[in-house]
């Protein structure tokens, strides 16, 4: 059981650690996904660019989990309307 449980979190990990993911929402395409194309992080001369979880996911596991379960407060602000705009977003903090 347990076996199975690590397996699960390390599927949801990888499936959440997307930029494909971070820009599912409305609220990150329209707003934070907008401000990040306008900078040298989305375009740049090396051609190289950053995504999401490149910066905003730690990358040991543990410092991952803790990041995950702060994020439960933007899926939160979400489903209660603190986050779903600009405005909002820039009065209510980022995460």
């Amino acid at each position: 059981m347990a076996l199975c449980e690590c397996v699960v979190l390390s599927i949801s990990q990888a499936l959440t650690n997307t930029e494909k993911f971070c820009t599912s929402c409305h609220e990150m395409k329209d707003n934070v996904y907008q401000e990040l194309t306008n900078t040298v992080h989305f375009t740049n001369r090396s051609g190289v660019r950053a995504s999401c979880p490149d910066c905003h996911v730690p990358h040991q596991w543990t410092d991952k989990i803790a990041r995950k379960m702060q994020a439960s407060k933007e899926v939160w602000g979400k489903i209660f309307g603190t986050i779903n705009t600009r405005e909002k977003r820039n009065t209510n903090g980022r995460a």
